[in-house]
């Protein structure tokens, strides 16, 4: 986990992932070495959908 600095804010967002047709040992584990280790997984009305809360900092104390 990376150390949070004042100036730091937490971001949420959602990516879907295309041209999958189902979430299977195979898919998982290329989404893992790909670097969503930290994503929740979901599946809805057949879509596959990744949830990321991440740090992200302000370039000049701003975002």
């Amino acid at each position: 986990m990376q150390s949070q600095s004042p100036s730091d804010r937490e971001e949420d967002f959602v990516l879907v992932v295309e041209g999958v047709a189902e979430l299977n040992a195979e898919v998982e584990n290329a989404l893992f070495e790909s670097g969503c280790d930290d994503a929740t997984v979901s599946v809805r009305s057949g879509r596959i959908f990744l949830s990321f809360t991440r740090i992200s900092p302000r370039a000049g104390g701003r975002f």
